[in-house]
């Protein structure tokens, strides 16, 4: 028995349909430089059932900005980026999460000389040379992609948004040492040629302890893990885009 030969509209709906997936991993690669969460352990013991306190972000002009509370920090901000972290695994994590979102933010992407202040006050001594040749190659892809093309289009909204799952200590090395794991998934795109999409990313954020505040050596990010889709009808990318940008920012704090 023969094998059907696919006609022409199956061929360019099965090629459609592979460069979606390529996309789709290219962007979790680009646009999700570290997936962030502000997941701050309150000195119970690991057995302890964890709880988070939603603290809701008051209006701002710095809707990048992300705050950690309960003394963690951060103690004050540099060039755009929250410094001055608890010397505890507490910190680190905090400090992690808030170097990721400043990471993965749209202006850190579109903005070279912001970019470059930012690492610089991150930056981990002997780090800064390797942050910057990567985070400027994501940038680079970024901008040469849909969604930078986008962001460059007069009149055309798009929406960079991230949600905070799950965290991890891989590491810690007292006085001066943490990795840190991360979860988050990022709804990312515009209205005009990137439907806004879902994609789901695990970065990990190595930390050094230095000048009295936690630094960052390293940052990777890898795609996943990805649940499955379970509502059928996405929203129109007008639609979304709106009322993403519509709704305030939340800052996860876990007490327990």
């Amino acid at each position: 028995m023969s094998t059907p030969i696919p006609n022409r509209a199956e061929r360019t709906a099965a090629r459609r349909q592979v460069v979606r997936r390529r996309l789709r991993m290219a962007a979790a690669a680009t646009l999700v430089a570290a997936a962030v969460v502000a997941v701050i352990w309150a000195g119970r013991p690991p057995s302890s059932p964890r709880r988070a306190l939603l603290v809701v972000d008051p209006p701002t002009p710095a809707t990048d900005s992300a705050r950690i509370s309960g003394g963690i920090g951060p103690a004050h901000w540099v060039d755009g980026v929250p410094a001055g972290w608890a010397p505890t695994h507490q910190g680190a994590i905090a400090a992690a999460a808030a170097y990721g979102k400043v990471l993965s933010s749209k202006w850190f992407l579109s903005d070279a000389g912001r970019r470059d202040r930012a690492l610089a006050a991150m930056a981990a001594p002997g780090s800064l040379a390797e942050l910057e040749t990567t985070q400027q190659g994501l940038a680079a892809a970024v901008a040469a992609g849909p969604f930078g093309v986008g962001l460059g289009q007069k009149g055309v909204a798009s929406v960079l948004t991230i949600a905070y799952l799950g965290y991890r200590l891989d590491g810690y090395r007292e006085p001066d040492w943490a990795r840190v794991r991360l979860w988050a998934v990022v709804v990312a795109g515009n209205a005009a040629n990137l439907p806004p999409q879902a994609l789901w990313a695990t970065s990990t954020l190595t930390l050094r302890r230095t000048d009295g505040d936690w630094k960052l050596e390293r940052a990777e990010t890898t795609p996943g893990p990805v649940p499955v889709v379970g509502q059928a009808e996405p929203s129109s990318p007008a639609e979304l885009v709106a009322a993403a940008n519509g709704f305030g920012v939340f800052t996860d704090v876990p007490v327990g």
